[in-house]
């Protein structure tokens, strides 16, 4: 059984993705406190929170959303939000799903 220490020391592993204009990227998990600062952001906001380097530490902060909404491609920001939803097991808003005719 793992101690308080130990479980308070997890540390997790980026995943590497492929997406659309960039190849590779990594994508991190997010802590419960990020995951729920997160919820009901816009798909800028989760993709800086989520696209780290091979070593899980986030390549955009805060600063960066204006110059990566304007730079990424749709199709890629699209495919990021969507493997990191699914990474972090979590659901798209109501709001963000495609709609179904």
């Amino acid at each position: 059984m793992l101690t308080r220490d130990q479980i308070l020391s997890i540390v997790t592993q980026p995943k590497k993705v492929t997406v659309p204009h960039l190849g590779e990227v990594y994508l991190r998990l997010l802590s419960e406190a990020e995951a729920g600062q997160a919820s009901g952001q816009s798909r800028v906001t989760f993709v800086c929170m989520v696209l780290c380097d091979a070593e899980g530490k986030r390549i955009f902060s805060e600063a960066d959303q204006k110059a990566v909404e304007k730079s990424l491609p749709f199709a890629t920001m699209g495919s990021i939000f969507e493997q990191g939803l699914e990474f972090n097991d979590m659901q798209p808003a109501e709001d963000d799903e495609p709609a179904k005719n």
